[in-house]
């Protein structure tokens, strides 16, 4: 992901919350003016339900994100848990997590790893672990 994008995270309690939030006039009005520039073509924000607050992750300096597409297989979400645990077991102690998407039509696993740095990110090379599973992903650079 270029130095120059941005990430929003947001967390909920409940999904209802958020939708009450992008649907109400004040989002419209105020926040969706101010993240306008942000936006070159319309998207749908994903929800995702994960294992940890998410603000657990994006404290950290680097986050690397993984997206991988399960679709309604049951089978290939079963699998991408068990390469995500077995993947962050390798990690001693850095701050991960993961979760599935709950509003889009193409379903979702989601892993997210809190990095230090890019440096250290790139000595542990986590994209040969998703290679594997047709990942499809981001960076967030400081």
């Amino acid at each position: 992901m270029p130095a120059n994008t941005a990430n929003v995270v947001a967390e909920y309690k409940d999904p209802a919350d958020f939708y009450n939030l992008i649907n109400s006039d004040e989002f419209s009005n105020d926040v969706g003016q101010m993240l306008k520039s942000f936006a070159t073509a319309r998207t749908v924000p994903g929800i995702y339900e994960t294992d940890v607050s998410p603000k657990e992750v994006f404290t950290s300096p680097v986050s690397e994100i993984f997206r991988i597409k399960i679709h309604g297989d049951q089978a290939k979400e079963t699998t991408a848990r068990a390469e995500w645990e077995n993947f962050t077991k390798t990690l001693n102690g850095k701050k991960v997590l993961s979760g599935v998407s709950i509003n889009l039509e193409e379903r979702l696993f989601l892993g997210i790893v809190g990095w230090e740095s890019f440096e250290v990110s790139r000595l542990l090379n986590p994209f040969h672990w998703a290679r594997k599973l047709k990942f499809t992903g981001s960076r967030k650079i400081p």
